[in-house]
């Protein structure tokens, strides 16, 4: 399992080509090789393999919006031009949540993209939040869409910071869904003294890495994205070397 860069991390950084090329560079000379490309400016796919192969950098995973997925063919041959086969739905937005009909209703809209995704030789993925184990209706989003979706069409770019803020082990979490995480997002979570609970750099919270990463692997996992939505105090870019040096320290390369 290698180590990545989720660019989300850098938003406020890359809302200009110029702002983009320069977070790619940065990342690079940290010594990530891997990236997520999510929550940047508009750009075009020709531009980004430039700068990628411009800084020895691979695209491993994108968040594109949700009319970009709904049409895939479009969708599959922008990311062929820079070499990304898996691309993401990124969130259910909060309309969608409140009933499994209206669930049913999200997940309509991408069910035939996943399936063309898929004919034409790359992966859909769904990234978690908390909300989505929250009880509802006997059962839970997440369980819906595992049940909705086979493997093959649609996988999970497993959050590990928003399955602790659920309550869930996220060591569990993992192993349920061994075979259907070969993106993971590995974020860690600190504990402020008034019970605030906050993303920080990997290695510096309350989450159990080694244990983490461990069972990450052992889940068939290829690419771990480092991400921190917020950095609070901290620089974005100072959070994603501390989190690479973290996870150098246990045995992960990038």
């Amino acid at each position: 399992m290698r180590i990545g860069a989720q660019l989300y991390t850098l938003a406020k950084y890359n809302q200009t080509l110029e702002g983009f090329a320069t977070s790619l560079s940065r990342v690079a000379d940290m010594g990530y090789k891997i990236v997520q490309v999510s929550g940047t400016c508009p750009y075009e796919p020709e531009w980004l393999k430039e700068q990628l192969d411009k800084n020895g950098l691979e695209c491993v995973l994108t968040h594109p919006s949700m009319d970009k997925i709904k049409d895939p063919d479009k969708l599959v041959a922008d990311h062929n031009v820079f070499g990304c086969k898996y691309m993401g739905v990124s969130w259910m937005p909060p309309e969608y949540r409140d009933t499994l009909e209206k669930v049913k209703g999200f997940c309509d809209q991408f069910e035939d993209a996943s399936k063309r995704i898929k004919e034409l030789g790359s992966q859909l993925m769904y990234h978690n939040h908390w909300f989505e184990y929250d009880a509802l209706e006997g059962t839970t989003i997440m369980d819906y869409i595992l049940n909705r979706f086979p493997a093959e069409n649609l996988g999970i770019t497993l959050d590990t910071y928003w399955v602790q803020f659920a309550n869930v082990d996220v060591v569990s979490e993992i192993k349920r869904l061994s075979g259907r995480i070969p993106r993971i997002h590995l974020k860690d979570m600190e504990i402020l003294k008034d019970g605030t609970r906050r993303y920080a750099p990997v290695g510096y919270g309350v989450m159990d890495f080694e244990k983490i990463c461990a069972a990450a692997v052992e889940a068939g996992a290829e690419y771990a994205l480092v991400e921190q939505d917020e950095c609070f105090e901290r620089d974005p870019f100072d959070c994603l070397k501390m989190s690479l040096d973290y996870l150098k320290s246990i045995g992960y390369e990038a």
